[in-house]
């Protein structure tokens, strides 16, 4: 038998078990090299005012992965009719609702909330809720 046909013939044999180890090592790599875990975004958003210039923002609380805690939120709060931005950050994870005194009247403002988490002393936030939008009395 030609050796160059002994060669190609135990290649051929040995291929899908080649194949099944570079998944299983591609597969750990993955595992190994996780994307880092991201809280959910809070849900059930809702913004009232509640009087002259107040402004009440409340949501339900987000989930994280198994084994982490929110560490709490970030309120997002701009004017359309100029280059006006707010953000207010919360610690306390069990906070669900803030309200914001001193808004102009008879005035439209967008806000949106994320929440956030501490991994390895660094913050991961969640993406944007959807914008709400709000007419303070």
């Amino acid at each position: 038998m030609n050796m160059k046909h002994t060669a190609t013939h135990i290649f051929r044999k040995m291929l899908p078990t080649l194949l099944l180890l570079m998944l299983l090592i591609l597969s750990a790599h993955q595992t190994v090299f996780a994307a880092k875990p991201v809280p959910s975004t809070p849900t059930k958003i809702t913004g009232t005012s509640t009087g002259a210039g107040k402004l009440r923002i409340t949501w339900k609380k987000s989930k994280c992965p198994t084994g982490y805690q929110i560490a709490g939120y970030e309120i997002k709060i701009t004017k359309p009719s100029i280059k006006f931005t707010y953000t207010k950050t919360i610690t306390n994870p069990k906070v669900v609702r803030f309200t914001l005194m001193g808004m102009r009247q008879k005035t439209k403002y967008n806000f949106s909330i994320r929440s956030f988490m501490e991994v390895k002393g660094k913050r991961v936030y969640s993406r944007f809720a959807p914008r709400c939008t709000v007419w303070i009395k």
